[in-house]
């Protein structure tokens, strides 16, 4: 679980720091900020896969044309360096903290490593004993667990994250094995337009639907083997949440080796190519919460989209539930106030359990605060007002 995310210099979150809770919910217009926290965490993910941060910044969206995408100061000029550190709970209660410190030459635009650090923290988040990743001077640090051991030191301007690298594994790094693992469980999804971003659909393994459903269907195939109970269970979430759903199936092409979805709607099976955005959509965001293999945190991007207000009640009800009564947490980009208030009506019970964090884009960068409304909002004064364009 993530308890802290502080980001310097990364695109438009100049200074930003943000306190998570089991289920969060960052609301607020177009172009303020969210999904740039998300994608902030999606690049400290992928660094710690063996990756390069440039490799890591392009899987995430954030790297185009060669060129890192990052927020212009007053002078009109980018900055040339960022910083992400995260405070988590790793699986077993233990905390720790990572930071990593990226400089971009402004002129052969090459990404490099400038700090790097890793540490134990106790309940108050203080750092506690030894940090097992550090800079000193010119150099990072790292310790290993053995006595009397002397440091492993690198210099300054790798390429990629020593928390990624391969080497540092095993019984003397067991600080970067448990926040590698932690990291592996955050999954994120930016779902948009399923029909036409999803590719041909073959029967194989996997364990996610991938980030933007690509994978919905050999997911779905892998859990109606694997998990015949779950998979029971995602037909009668479903006919709950659209009306008129009756249930779904799935068929294998056993020449091509191909995947084929119906959907039973009002008593009358639907092909996939037939089937409603919003239905489809609806499918993937219930198979994200049900999925048994390695989810730690969720994050959705704008998940509302394509849903009809009866949906996104009910998708409100379920993220709520997953946070209350799963180990998993739930981080959700929305400018839906519908969703908000779906969630924000069932919070009252559940004390601790929801945040609503209002993102908004200053003159000086993204600004993130805790909004405190209470009661119904929609039809009301406060969470209409964040939501209105400022003259």
């Amino acid at each position: 679980m993530v308890y802290r995310m502080t980001i310097r210099g990364y695109k438009s979150l100049i200074d930003t720091r943000i306190e998570f809770t089991p289920v969060t919910f960052l609301f607020g217009l177009l172009g303020a900020g969210k999904s740039s926290i998300l994608r902030s965490m999606m690049v400290l993910r992928e660094m710690s896969g063996r990756r390069t941060v440039a490799e890591a910044l392009a899987l995430s969206k954030e790297q185009e044309g060669g060129n890192l995408v990052l927020f212009p100061q007053k002078d009109g000029k980018a900055p040339c360096s960022f910083s992400l550190e995260s405070d988590v709970m790793i699986l077993g209660g233990d905390m720790l903290r990572y930071r990593i410190g990226v400089a971009v030459d402004p002129r052969s635009r090459a990404i490099k490593v400038v700090d790097e650090y890793l540490t134990g923290l106790n309940r108050q988040f203080e750092p506690k004993g030894v940090a097992r990743i550090e800079r000193q001077a010119n150099q990072i640090k790292i310790r290993r667990r053995v006595k009397k051991s002397p440091p492993y030191l690198e210099e300054l301007g790798l390429a990629h994250a020593l928390l990624g690298d391969p080497r540092l594994s095993g019984r003397n790094y067991p600080e970067m094995e448990a926040f590698r693992a932690e990291l592996a469980g955050w999954r994120f999804y930016s779902l948009g337009n399923l029909l036409s971003r999803r590719q041909p659909a073959r029967d194989q393994e996997v364990n996610d639907i991938g980030v933007t459903g690509e994978f919905l269907l050999p997911f779905l195939r892998r859990l109606q083997i694997e998990r015949p109970g779950l998979f029971q269970q995602l037909q009668t979430w479903l006919g709950n949440v659209v009306c008129g759903v009756g249930g779904f199936d799935l068929h294998v092409d056993e020449k091509y080796g191909s995947l084929h979805l119906t959907v039973n709607v009002k008593g009358h099976d639907i092909p996939e190519a037939g089937l409603p955005e919003g239905l489809l959509k609806a499918l993937a965001l219930l198979a994200v919460m049900l999925n048994p293999w390695g989810s730690r945190v969720i994050a959705l991007d704008e998940p509302e989209n394509g849903l009809d207000p009866r949906c996104i009640d009910r998708l409100g009800e379920a993220l709520l539930q997953l946070g209350v009564e799963q180990d998993l947490q739930v981080i959700v980009a929305t400018h839906s106030p519908w969703l908000c208030e779906s969630v924000l009506a069932q919070a009252e019970a559940f004390p601790g359990v929801l945040s609503l964090l209002y993102v908004q884009a200053k003159e000086n960068g993204t600004e993130v605060v805790s909004f405190e409304g209470t009661g119904p909002l929609f039809g009301g004064k406060e969470l209409s007002d964040v939501f209105r364009p400022e003259d």
